[in-house]
């Protein structure tokens, strides 16, 4: 955590929207958190940013998504977000004219 990876990610995607003039989405990882009110049904709230507090198979299967259908169709992801420290689902939408989803 606090590494840089969103303000890098964004960085990036601000450089090739503006001198590229590439299409592209900025995803995280961070949107396949568990949903606090999961965690504490499951009695691992205290353990969120661990691998087990992930929705991995969500992850797998949002990515296969978009390698297999983003050119055929838009395709929506979660988003984490740092207000309300919980993840919005279909928050991203990476649109069919998308070039590169970093």
């Amino acid at each position: 955590p606090g590494s840089g990876k969103t303000l890098l990610s964004n960085l990036l995607s601000l450089y090739l929207t503006q001198k590229l003039n590439i299409r592209n989405v900025c995803a995280s990882a961070d949107g396949y958190h568990l949903s606090n009110e999961t965690l504490i049904q499951k009695g691992i709230r205290s353990d969120k940013g661990l691998p087990h507090t992930m929705d991995n198979e969500k992850l797998f299967k949002d990515l296969l998504s978009l390698k297999d259908s983003y050119q055929q169709r838009t395709v929506y992801l979660p988003k984490y977000d740092r207000q309300i420290h919980d993840p919005v689902p279909n928050a991203i939408k990476v649109e069919m004219n998308t070039s590169v989803v970093i």
